[in-house]
């Protein structure tokens, strides 16, 4: 039927017919999961670093107290922490997310460390794990205040 050099290769391509479907078949292994549940990975996900948005202006009058707010949220749930630092951090405090001049700046009095009413500092927010820091400078600008003559009130009346 065949030429004697060509009864083995029909054979072997008789063979690998088969062979395809045999692999496809075992590959499969199974490993499924019947049930509904998702498989948990063995590996915990990593841990990623807090955001911190800081919501308020860079130039600000004087005699205010409040400067803005700091808004942080950590994608893992942890707790966050907030710090302040840099030369200019004395002056200020942060209160349930509320950043604030401890006294209210005199624009006429500088009281910052270069004596330029200009406040620079970093803002850092922590998970204990990782960081993420903004460097901030706040200007504060002088307004016009009423001054009163001393001399008009004597008395207590208006002369």
């Amino acid at each position: 039927m065949y030429p004697y050099f060509m009864k083995y290769r029909v054979q072997y391509l008789v063979y690998l017919k088969f062979c395809p479907v045999c692999l496809i078949l075992t590959g499969c292994g199974g490993g499924g999961n019947d049930s509904d549940t998702a498989i948990s990975d063995s590996m915990p996900s990593p841990n990623k670093s807090p955001t911190l948005t800081l919501d308020f202006a860079t130039s600000l009058p004087e005699n205010q107290i409040r400067i803005g707010k700091v808004i942080v949220n950590d994608p893992d749930g942890d707790a966050v922490s907030l710090t302040l630092s840099g030369d200019d951090s004395v002056f200020l405090n942060i209160k349930q997310d509320i950043l604030l001049f401890k006294t209210a700046p005199d624009f006429e009095d500088p009281v910052d460390t270069d004596v330029d009413n200009v406040f620079v500092f970093d803002v850092t927010a922590s998970d204990g794990a990782l960081s993420v820091s903004e460097s901030v400078e706040i200007e504060v600008f002088n307004v016009i205040e009423r001054k009163y003559d001393e001399a008009i009130f004597e008395n207590d009346s208006l002369e």
